[in-house]
């Protein structure tokens, strides 16, 4: 069954927290995804398979290797199920309370992101919040904590919980927050 995750990428690669990769660290850059990837490269899904192996531990045979750093896959926040407006495509509202309480409010950073159309880059997602919006919509949505109800429905609240963690991690690392659907399989990441 196929799902949507939003993952945000580390910084380690960058930082030199990452074990040595499969080419000099002069041959790689880290695109707008925040993926570790060949300089000049347009597209991280083409990379070479020891590559993309060496971001996500895998020895290449079929077995797992060490991640490259202290993070799962590079992805210093990852939340599998992860539902927004846009990919989860049905005619109810997913998060009524939260839907309701936000169009009440002063956060228009915050409702424009929340009820942003699926406008990705692959047919298996990509940027869902880019890394310049994230500060701006964190502090709205940490605004409008105190007004939600302490009984808020379960799944409005695994979305706040695990939002906040995503927009704080896209503060922290100047990544964006990343949209997947694991089902799609076009390669793209």
């Amino acid at each position: 069954m196929s799902e949507w995750d939003a993952h945000v990428h580390c910084t380690c690669f960058q930082d030199g927290l990452t074990t040595e990769p499969p080419y000099p660290r002069s041959e790689l850059t880290v695109n707008r995804f925040g993926v570790v990837t060949l300089a000049g490269s347009t597209d991280h899904a083409e990379d070479p398979d020891d590559l993309w192996n060496w971001r996500f531990g895998y020895s290449g045979d079929g077995c797992d290797a060490p991640f490259p750093c202290s993070h799962d896959g590079m992805k210093l926040v990852s939340v599998s199920p992860f539902y927004t407006q846009a990919n989860w495509r049905r005619m109810d509202p997913v998060y009524p309370q939260l839907e309701s309480i936000l169009g009440a409010s002063d956060c228009p950073v915050l409702n424009e992101v929340f009820h942003r159309q699926n406008a990705y880059d692959y047919p298996s997602g990509g940027i869902w919040v880019l890394a310049e919006e994230g500060a701006r919509v964190l502090t709205e949505l940490l605004g409008l904590l105190p007004h939600l109800p302490a009984d808020l429905a379960p799944g409005d609240a695994h979305f706040i919980r695990h939002f906040r963690a995503l927009l704080e991690a896209s503060v922290e690392t100047g990544n964006p927050i990343i949209c997947h659907n694991n089902g799609v399989g076009d390669g793209a990441w």
